[in-house]
């Protein structure tokens, strides 16, 4: 960890502040740039298409709304193939820490 700065921007979706706080710092020793934290849908979506996004790391239960929508709306980028991407050539595959994984309806 040099922390020298590779420029791509990190978006966080988290609602615990614990997890979002050491993610931030976590990236940010790696030299990522981190968007976010952001706790709630709402933020996350105006991120979404306000900001140039490289990756994401998104919880996906958001004070009990399942995130999927987020990543539905990225599933639009031409390199994405089949799984969701912010609309760059880094794309983003859902994992959970759940037991059981849901998956959208």
């Amino acid at each position: 960890m040099d922390g020298k700065s590779t420029g791509l921007r990190i978006l966080i979706v988290e609602d615990s502040p614990v997890i979002a706080l050491a993610t931030e710092d976590m990236l940010r020793a790696f030299g990522y740039v981190p968007l976010g934290p952001v706790g709630n849908m709402a933020s996350a979506l105006e991120l979404e298409e306000s900001e140039e996004i490289d990756a994401a790391i998104v919880d996906l239960n958001i004070r009990g709304t399942e995130s999927f929508t987020l990543l539905a709306g990225c599933h639009s980028c031409p390199r994405c193939r089949g799984n969701s991407c912010s609309k760059t050539s880094v794309c983003s595959r859902p994992r959970s820490g759940y037991s059981q994984p849901r998956s959208p309806k």
